[in-house]
């Protein structure tokens, strides 16, 4: 605070609704910026705050119809006959009901427990500038090219696809669409022709995009892989993505190496090192490639030490005196050019 001018808010209540209305109204009057409310005091302090669309799930539309049969306060929904309220707003009545009374029944373990129906995995991209048509396609095949791979990784096949185009500065419409596909699959080559599709079918050519969220959805175990009688089985299985730092276990006191190449030309090993292991110092007989799969590593070369994590990768040069240490259990792919 001293150095921004910026204070932070704490909300503290007995359910989870009001621990939000804490947080989001009662901090805001308080000293030390720290909001509390119980059941009782949520009744003696905030009955008949106005305007009621500071609460949470209360917006313009609801609080319209609400004022419409003379309600302007919680108060005013908590002796309202519940009969009015569930004509108006159907079923999402209970939860006025609940809220305007402090009730909250919904707790933490509630959330944890749960369990969906269904499930999805998506992507998606605010873009640091204006793109045209055929370069936000080529951001769309990267973002799909990333899902195929988290699929794979998570040994799960899709059936459905959903694509949202946002425009520039909002001057049509998002654009969206979502389509089930003929096969369940996990296959990169046909989730990207039906996203090609999809993308062709539902985007304005013209208007600069500024934003793309693609879905899996309907996601499960690829035991429940089907393909149609027109796919090319043969091609899908070579080219199905494999995650690499699944390829390789931990062993307790080990570094453990797995040859995925070897030839004279490049050699590609993948390394699993447990926590306070090490490869001790060596040159290699051409241009090394570090990349971490897993963890945290520390490598020296030439006397200098770098410390890579996940997704970071290191050149070595060739002859270049190198070590390699587990700073904690981590994985790294190592190519090696001659």
């Amino acid at each position: 605070y001293e150095q921004t001018g910026i204070t932070a808010t704490a909300g503290i209540g007995t359910n989870l609704f009001l621990t939000k209305v804490a947080l989001d109204i009662e901090a805001k009057h308080t000293k030390d910026n720290i909001g509390y409310l119980t059941e009782d005091l949520f009744k003696q302090k905030m009955w008949y705050h106005t305007p009621i669309t500071d609460f949470w799930m209360i917006g313009k539309g609801t609080a319209r119809r609400l004022e419409e049969i003379g309600i302007h306060d919680m108060h005013g929904i908590a002796i309202c006959d519940e009969k009015i309220l569930y004509k108006i707003f159907g079923i999402n009545a209970e939860y006025l009901i609940d809220h305007s009374k402090g009730i909250e029944p919904v707790s933490i373990a509630d959330i944890k427990a749960h369990k969906p129906s269904s499930n999805s995995i998506s992507n998606s991209q605010i873009l640091f500038e204006d793109y045209n048509y055929e370069d936000a396609l080529l951001v769309m095949k990267e973002m799909v090219d990333t899902n195929v791979l988290s699929l794979t990784s998570k040994h799960l096949v899709t059936d459905r696809i959903s694509l949202f185009i946002g425009y520039s500065k909002n001057i049509i419409k998002p654009s969206s669409g979502s389509m089930k596909i003929t096969n369940t699959t996990n296959s990169c080559s046909l989730l990207m022709e039906e996203f090609v599709k999809l993308y062709k079918r539902i985007v304005v050519r013209g208007y600069s995009i500024r934003q793309i969220g693609i879905c899996f959805g309907d996601v499960k175990n690829e035991i429940y892989e089907q393909l149609d009688i027109f796919a090319d089985y043969e091609t899908i299985e070579k080219e199905k993505k494999l995650s690499l730092k699944d390829l390789i276990d931990y062993s307790d006191g080990q570094v453990v190496s797995k040859t995925l190449v070897q030839n004279d030309k490049v050699s590609m090993t993948l390394f699993s090192f447990d926590k306070d292991e090490e490869i001790s110092t060596h040159a290699a007989g051409g241009d090394a490639m570090v990349t971490v799969l897993d963890g945290t590593g520390k490598f020296t070369v030439g006397g200098k030490e770098y410390i890579l994590t996940e997704g970071e990768t290191l050149i070595m040069p060739k002859g270049i005196p190198h070590a390699v240490y587990g700073e904690e259990k981590f994985k790294m792919q190592l190519t090696v050019s001659f």
